[in-house]
């Protein structure tokens, strides 16, 4: 399912299905992956993508599809290395320093922390999709 946010400030935001990490069968999966790309492909407004990683396991196939998909599409992408509550502040930020290493030459990538647990993160994370909503 793809969910379509209005924002108040105009745009919208689209939630699209995370299936990389979803406990279901193949063949929805390759449904759902049809379905984004599709939704991908044909977006001229898009503005970019934001990843929700969990940063305990960033960079997985999945990850590495999209982040390639939109470098080629000279597309901006917003890494958020959710969960990071669930570390210490010292493994937090070596895996944040890996994976800007990671993608340094990727154009038009940022990468954050993030926790939508405890909400760490989320000024950053609005301050990004304003930008990318009144840029014209």
């Amino acid at each position: 399912m793809i969910n379509f946010f209005d924002t108040n400030i105009g745009g919208r935001l689209v939630d699209l299905p995370g299936y990389g990490y979803a406990k279901t069968s193949k063949s929805a999966q390759a449904k759902w992956q049809s379905a984004v790309n599709e939704y991908l492909s044909f977006r001229k407004t898009l503005k970019g993508l934001i990843l929700v990683m969990d940063i305990r396991r960033p960079n997985q196939e999945y990850d590495q599809e999209i982040l390639t998909w939109a470098k080629e599409s000279d597309l901006a992408i917003h890494i958020l290395l959710n969960k990071s509550d669930k570390l210490g502040n010292n493994k937090k930020l070596d895996t944040l320093r890996k994976t800007r290493d990671k993608y340094s030459d990727y154009h038009n990538t940022s990468i954050q922390t993030f926790s939508a647990l405890k909400g760490l993160g989320k000024e950053e994370l609005i301050k990004t999709v304003k930008q990318w909503l009144l840029d014209d």
